[in-house]
């Protein structure tokens, strides 16, 4: 690889031991890609910033990181955690369950990582520009920063990104590379689309067949800000998808000549209402009967479907053996608040969280075993984490069947 004067410096160990560390991983990365340079990036999220993932030795390395004063050089955001850092005794936890991750925190946030806790960090200041080259990791946010907002992101690990932080630094490869960013695959979508559970299991159909090829969507209806991210999500959990184009909606795509550019499709996949029930029917496994839990934001919650989900609840009020968490970031639960949005949904009986994924959370310690969601991403990752069985439905249906207190079995069909 090609070193500027200064990467060759920090390769040296000029800049200390662990940026030489970081440096020798991104070049051995580079290498393995083929990658001609690096590039420098305006800003890094990291993911794998959960105690789950962690043990005593790496919990220790990135303390004694901090304590050797090493600093992120670029703006970087820390992603969801297993713990609501103002309300977890609310949830039903206490400061033994979270110690490992209270440690975490402060050794991230100790090397100047901003503790936003978040998988939707563009809500909270985390906003690249068109063209920018940045460093994400967390499965569903890569393919937001390359179609939606036209910024440049590898598929990153939470290791990778925290190393590109560290340097301000990443190799030249995957979707920085513009020609690796036209369309592949076209998706032809023979039926209307509604709503951010159609838009997940769209993506869920699509990715599980696409893999890695870039795929164009050809018949969607301006689709909205959070049905394009959680399409996004759907796709980055079914298959490694993290770039895609819509004609006319994402900036790099104004028909489908330009998604294409000089490719053929390599592959035409069509999508009807019957496809969609594929992934409806395997995601839906949870038993007819009562209901204990209701989990929804995965990604984080928007204040527009807080604001949605505010109205639909209104006056109403959840079954009493029914918890119900609404999932989005400290900065959003903020404004929810001083809008009067929260004190809405707790007075239908449900709770707004911060900071948290129910997916990194310790339910198996409040003793849940089964969630009701209208994130297919969600229930896709608490069949494999949580061991959970699922439902998914539509934010208005989720609502009905958590005040109702009980799962009927039934596959909705749209909005």
């Amino acid at each position: 690889m090609q070193l500027t004067d200064e990467e060759k410096r920090m390769l040296a160990g000029d800049f200390g031991s662990t940026v030489k560390r970081a440096m020798e991983v991104l070049v051995k990365l580079g290498e393995i890609h083929d990658a001609p340079y690096m590039v420098e990036i305006t800003s890094a999220h990291i993911d794998g910033n959960i105690d789950k993932e962690h043990n005593q030795e790496s919990i220790a390395f990135l303390e004694q990181l901090a304590a050797d004063n090493i600093r992120v050089r670029t703006f970087t955001t820390l992603n969801t955690i297993g713990l609501d850092r103002l309300k977890y005794h609310e949830l039903g936890f206490n400061d033994a369950h979270f110690e490992n991750q209270f440690r975490l925190n402060k050794a991230f946030e100790g090397m100047g990582c901003l503790g936003v806790y978040s998988c939707t960090p563009y809500y909270a200041s985390n906003l690249p520009r068109f063209g920018e080259h940045v460093a994400w990791s967390e499965s569903s946010t890569p393919p937001f920063v390359n179609a939606v907002l036209g910024a440049r992101t590898s598929r990153e690990a939470g290791a990778s990104a925290l190393m590109a932080a560290i340097t301000g630094r990443t190799p030249y490869y995957s979707y920085h590379v513009p020609h690796n960013r036209l369309g592949q695959a076209l998706i032809k979508v023979d039926c209307p689309m509604r709503g951010i559970a159609d838009y997940g299991l769209l993506g869920y159909y699509v990715g599980s067949r696409v893999k890695t090829s870039v795929p164009v969507f050809n018949g969607l209806s301006e689709p909205s800000r959070d049905e394009l991210i959680y399409l996004g999500a759907a796709m980055a959990t079914s298959g490694p998808v993290a770039m895609y184009h819509i004609p006319g909606v994402t900036p790099e795509a104004r028909d489908l000549d330009e998604a294409f550019g000089s490719n053929e499709p390599e592959l035409v996949i069509h999508v009807d209402r019957k496809a969609l029930q594929e992934p409806l029917d395997y995601l839906n496994d949870m038993p007819v009967g009562p209901v204990e839990f209701v989990a929804m934001g995965c990604p984080h919650y928007s204040l527009r479907q807080i604001e949605r989900l505010a109205g639909l609840l209104e006056g109403k009020r959840i079954h009493k053996d029914v918890t119900l968490w609404i999932h989005t970031s400290e900065p959003i639960r903020y404004m929810a608040q001083r809008l009067g949005f929260d004190k809405i949904i707790a007075k239908a009986g449900g709770l707004l969280t911060a900071d948290i994924c129910t997916i990194c959370t310790p339910l198996e310690k409040l003793g849940f075993r089964t969630v009701v969601t209208d994130s297919v991403k969600q229930a896709f990752y608490c069949h494999l984490f949580n061991n959970f069985t699922t439902a998914v439905e539509t934010m208005e249906n989720v609502v009905n069947i958590a005040i109702a207190g009980v799962w009927e079995g039934k596959r909705y069909n749209g909005e």
